[in-house]
């Protein structure tokens, strides 16, 4: 497994522990894909969009809140931020 694969696996892991954190459900770590066009950032996730009304929630606040709950000590990412709809 190469490096890029390796980290794309830390950070899908990453995002599905911040959602089991936050909702309490058990979230497997999301499909990560390259968004077009690049400027985007390095990798999307749909996981906000699973079930966020079974939280009584919308998408976009699931998807802040795991954002939030993101925990980036000991990985080698700094950031993460929530895009708008059909931005990928």
């Amino acid at each position: 497994m190469n490096y890029i694969a390796l980290a794309q696996q830390e950070a899908a892991e990453l995002i599905a522990a911040a959602a089991r954190k936050v909702t309490d459900l058990p979230f497997a770590p999301p499909q990560l894909e390259a968004p077009r066009p690049p400027e985007h950032g390095d990798w999307a996730s749909g996981l906000a969009m699973k079930n966020p009304k079974a939280l009584g929630i919308n998408a976009p606040q699931l998807a802040e809140q795991v954002v939030a709950g993101l925990d980036f000590e000991c990985t080698c990412f700094q950031s993460a931020e929530v895009a708008g709809p059909g931005r990928s």
